[in-house]
């Protein structure tokens, strides 16, 4: 069974993460109406089927833009730049780590040091990378993470990470 219009224009809201009253007031319909089409599984085969193209194309457009993160958080690093609390550098300083973090390591390590420390080793690491490494990580998902031994534990507590 094939949707309706309206029943496509619905798992398209939905898919988005629009509530189903806000839905069934976008196309004209009432909340039980929609409510009766989330319990077809023509109509959230459909909305999951939205959801995952969506969520495949935002990873594509993040795997085309980590060389331009990476190079973002090299040229901090090089520049050995004060990140103050709320300055531009922050901002591009964050969003260049979220997408490398996204795109290069999907599986983050509990054992990854935290903080200014762990963001340092990254930018160190991935400089260390020509651009052919950065996309074979990005094919494979891959970045490589310290490799934290008991031995190398501090007196202070914290680990130096010995990157493999």
């Amino acid at each position: 069974m094939s949707l309706s219009i309206a029943q496509e224009r619905a798992a398209v809201f939905m898919s988005e993460g629009m509530s189903q009253a806000e839905t069934s007031r976008r196309i004209n319909k009432t909340t039980q109406t929609v409510y009766r089409w989330t319990k077809l599984e023509t109509f959230t085969d459909r909305v999951r089927e939205l959801r995952t193209n969506a969520t495949h194309e935002a990873m594509e457009t993040l795997r085309g833009n980590v060389n331009n993160a990476v190079e973002v958080i090299v040229k901090i690093a090089r520049e050995g730049a004060v990140i103050e609390e709320e300055s531009s550098t922050r901002l591009q300083f964050n969003a260049a780590r979220w997408v490398a973090e996204r795109v290069l390591a999907p599986a983050v390590s509990d054992e990854r040091p935290s903080g200014a420390k762990r963001a340092r080793e990254s930018a160190v690491e991935l400089e260390r990378l020509t651009e052919d490494d950065r996309k074979d990580m990005v094919t494979r998902g891959t970045v490589p993470l310290p490799n934290i031994k008991e031995e190398d534990t501090e007196s202070n507590g914290h680990t130096s990470p010995d990157y493999k």
